[in-house]
């Protein structure tokens, strides 16, 4: 379908993408980060979309000419925070509403350096029973619960602390010494 560089693929029966649905396939407390949605399938702007959240961007380019229905194209991921360890990019398209309809992909990435790639919904089908144009992507995070990042403002305070106790260690040091 695409997605060169995904550690795992699954499908689901599922007509639409949800962090719980997510759960139910894959292990672990998935956060919803990003999500780029066309209209009816189609992306109106020059054959590309980029929705940028706090979590991330998502910019989405497709094949084909703008107002026309999208089922191929480039995807390119950027700006996730330093604590996530894996992504899942959520492939929706058509309806899937009844049981020959498969309409949803999900695409694991656990090594970060895939932040790009092809993307198609080859592999979907709609109601019809044909390749159907994208819906929307998302783009679902786990994160590493025991990172914390260190703000920058810290460090100095940090680093002088540090210097202040060496400073006093040093000075027991030398009232203690023997002469």
């Amino acid at each position: 379908s695409g997605f060169i560089g995904a550690d795992r693929c699954e499908r689901s029966l599922a007509n639409n993408d949800t962090e719980a649905n997510v759960e139910s396939i894959f292990s672990g407390d998935w956060t919803r980060a990003i999500k780029t949605e066309s209209e009816n399938g189609v992306f109106s702007n020059e054959n590309s979309l980029a929705n940028t959240f706090t979590q991330g961007t998502l910019r989405l380019d497709y094949d084909g000419d703008a107002g026309a229905p999208s089922r191929t194209g480039d995807w390119l991921l950027s700006g996730l925070d330093s604590s996530v360890t894996s992504f899942i990019l959520a492939v929706k398209a058509g309806n899937g509403t009844n049981a020959t309809a498969q309409s949803l992909l999900y695409y694991l990435f656990d090594d970060l350096t895939v932040t790009s790639g092809d993307w198609s919904t080859f592999g979907l089908l709609n109601n019809g029973g044909r390749q159907p144009a994208l819906s929307h992507m998302t783009v679902y995070t786990l994160s590493d619960a025991t990172a914390v990042p260190t703000p920058a403002a810290v460090l100095p305070a940090l680093f002088g602390m540090g210097t202040a106790a060496i400073r006093k260690k040093k000075s027991v040091a030398k009232a203690n010494r023997v002469i």
